[in-house]
Protein backbone atom coordinates (compact mmCIF):
# COMPACT_ATOMS: atom_id res chain seq x y z
CA UNK A 1 0.00 0.00 0.00
CA UNK A 2 2.42 2.60 0.78
CA UNK A 3 4.67 1.66 -1.92
CA UNK A 4 1.10 2.35 -4.51
CA UNK A 5 0.82 6.03 -2.51
CA UNK A 6 4.40 6.51 -3.38
CA UNK A 7 4.03 5.51 -7.37
CA UNK A 8 0.52 7.58 -7.50
CA UNK A 9 2.12 10.62 -5.50
CA UNK A 10 5.05 10.85 -7.99
CA UNK A 11 2.57 10.12 -11.23
CA UNK A 12 0.79 13.32 -9.90
CA UNK A 13 4.25 15.63 -9.83
CA UNK A 14 5.54 14.48 -13.02
CA UNK A 15 1.57 15.20 -14.29
CA UNK A 16 1.89 18.72 -12.68
CA UNK A 17 5.52 19.27 -13.97
CA UNK A 18 3.86 17.98 -17.60
CA UNK A 19 1.38 20.97 -16.97
CA UNK A 20 3.39 23.80 -16.12
CA UNK A 21 5.69 23.60 -18.87
CA UNK A 22 2.76 23.17 -21.32
CA UNK A 23 1.26 26.36 -19.47
CA UNK A 24 4.71 28.52 -19.71
CA UNK A 25 4.91 27.29 -23.52
CA UNK A 26 1.62 28.18 -24.61
CA UNK A 27 2.39 31.75 -22.93
CA UNK A 28 5.76 32.07 -24.97
CA UNK A 29 3.98 31.35 -27.72
CA UNK A 30 0.87 33.59 -27.58
CA UNK A 31 3.58 36.04 -26.55
CA UNK A 32 5.10 36.00 -29.74
CA UNK A 33 2.33 35.91 -31.86
CA UNK A 34 0.77 39.25 -30.09
CA UNK A 35 4.17 40.66 -30.78
CA UNK A 36 3.93 39.39 -34.24
CA UNK A 37 0.79 40.90 -34.40
CA UNK A 38 2.11 44.57 -32.98
CA UNK A 39 5.00 44.82 -35.37
CA UNK A 40 2.12 44.35 -38.04
CA UNK A 41 -0.12 46.57 -36.83
CA UNK A 42 0.90 49.31 -38.98
CA UNK A 43 1.50 49.48 -42.48
CA UNK A 44 5.26 48.71 -43.13
CA UNK A 45 7.26 48.54 -46.35
CA UNK A 46 8.38 44.71 -47.16
CA UNK A 47 11.70 44.35 -48.33
CA UNK A 48 12.44 45.08 -52.47
CA UNK A 49 13.08 41.32 -53.11
CA UNK A 50 9.25 40.64 -52.23
CA UNK A 51 7.20 40.99 -55.80
CA UNK A 52 5.01 43.95 -55.62
CA UNK A 53 1.21 43.41 -55.92
CA UNK A 54 -2.31 44.97 -55.75
CA UNK A 55 -3.43 41.67 -54.24
CA UNK A 56 -5.64 41.65 -51.10
CA UNK A 57 -3.79 39.31 -49.17
CA UNK A 58 -0.15 38.61 -48.77
CA UNK A 59 1.29 35.66 -47.33
CA UNK A 60 5.04 35.04 -46.25
CA UNK A 61 5.56 31.23 -45.71
CA UNK A 62 8.61 30.98 -43.75
CA UNK A 63 10.37 27.85 -44.44
CA UNK A 64 14.23 26.33 -44.77
CA UNK A 65 15.90 24.02 -47.10
CA UNK A 66 15.98 21.30 -44.63
CA UNK A 67 12.42 21.93 -43.21
CA UNK A 68 10.50 18.57 -44.15
CA UNK A 69 7.03 19.71 -43.12
CA UNK A 70 7.63 22.83 -45.19
CA UNK A 71 8.12 20.64 -48.34
CA UNK A 72 5.73 18.00 -48.27
CA UNK A 73 2.52 19.75 -45.92
CA UNK A 74 2.75 23.27 -46.07
CA UNK A 75 3.65 23.37 -50.09
CA UNK A 76 0.75 21.42 -51.16
CA UNK A 77 -1.91 23.62 -48.96
CA UNK A 78 -0.53 26.72 -50.65
CA UNK A 79 -0.57 25.75 -53.82
CA UNK A 80 -3.92 24.32 -53.56
CA UNK A 81 -4.52 28.27 -52.41
CA UNK A 82 -2.81 29.59 -55.18
CA UNK A 83 -4.98 27.44 -57.04
CA UNK A 84 -7.93 28.34 -55.89
CA UNK A 85 -7.48 31.91 -54.98
CA UNK A 86 -5.79 33.03 -58.07
CA UNK A 87 -5.07 36.73 -57.82
CA UNK A 88 -6.61 37.39 -54.31
CA UNK A 89 -3.23 36.04 -52.56
CA UNK A 90 0.49 36.55 -53.17
CA UNK A 91 2.69 33.81 -51.67
CA UNK A 92 6.00 34.32 -50.98
CA UNK A 93 8.61 31.89 -49.71
CA UNK A 94 10.90 32.98 -47.51
CA UNK A 95 14.37 30.72 -46.67
CA UNK A 96 14.06 31.72 -42.49
CA UNK A 97 17.74 31.14 -42.10
CA UNK A 98 18.79 33.63 -44.42
CA UNK A 99 15.98 36.54 -44.03
CA UNK A 100 16.95 37.57 -40.35
CA UNK A 101 14.85 41.19 -40.53
CA UNK A 102 12.00 39.36 -41.84
CA UNK A 103 11.75 36.77 -39.01
CA UNK A 104 12.93 39.05 -36.49
CA UNK A 105 9.71 41.11 -37.63
CA UNK A 106 7.01 38.61 -37.57
CA UNK A 107 8.59 37.25 -34.46
CA UNK A 108 9.03 33.22 -36.52
CA UNK A 109 9.66 30.87 -33.56
CA UNK A 110 9.72 27.48 -36.28
CA UNK A 111 9.35 26.39 -39.63
CA UNK A 112 6.89 26.27 -41.42
CA UNK A 113 5.14 29.71 -40.27
CA UNK A 114 2.81 31.46 -42.13
CA UNK A 115 1.65 35.30 -41.65
CA UNK A 116 -1.27 36.37 -43.55
CA UNK A 117 -1.00 40.00 -44.61
CA UNK A 118 -3.86 42.33 -45.78
CA UNK A 119 -3.52 44.71 -48.80
CA UNK A 120 -1.51 47.48 -46.56
CA UNK A 121 1.31 44.58 -45.16
CA UNK A 122 -0.59 44.10 -42.12
CA UNK A 123 -0.41 41.35 -39.97
CA UNK A 124 -4.16 38.71 -40.25
CA UNK A 125 -2.68 35.93 -38.94
CA UNK A 126 0.24 34.05 -37.60
CA UNK A 127 0.40 30.25 -37.78
CA UNK A 128 3.37 28.87 -35.90
CA UNK A 129 3.99 24.85 -37.52
CA UNK A 130 1.99 23.32 -40.50
CA UNK A 131 -1.16 25.30 -41.16
CA UNK A 132 -3.87 23.35 -43.19
CA UNK A 133 -5.67 24.43 -46.88
CA UNK A 134 -9.19 24.96 -44.32
CA UNK A 135 -7.25 27.54 -41.76
CA UNK A 136 -5.56 29.40 -44.21
CA UNK A 137 -8.87 29.99 -46.27
CA UNK A 138 -10.69 31.09 -43.24
CA UNK A 139 -7.88 33.58 -42.47
CA UNK A 140 -7.75 34.78 -46.24
CA UNK A 141 -11.48 35.01 -46.38
CA UNK A 142 -11.49 37.10 -42.74
CA UNK A 143 -8.23 39.59 -44.34
CA UNK A 144 -10.60 40.20 -47.71
CA UNK A 145 -13.66 41.12 -45.48
CA UNK A 146 -11.25 42.96 -43.32
CA UNK A 147 -10.19 44.91 -46.21
CA UNK A 148 -13.79 45.56 -47.47
CA UNK A 149 -14.75 47.18 -44.09
CA UNK A 150 -11.76 49.14 -44.08
CA UNK A 151 -12.21 50.68 -47.68
CA UNK A 152 -15.82 51.52 -46.91
CA UNK A 153 -14.82 53.80 -44.32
Amino acid sequence: MPGLVLRLGIVALVALALWAIISIVRGVIANQRALAFAAGAEPAPLPANLTATTSPVRILAFSSETCRPCHTLQRPALEQIAATHGDTVVIDWIDAPSSPELTGRYHVLTVPTTVVLDAHNRVQAVNYGFAPTKKLREQIEAAVAQAHVSAKR
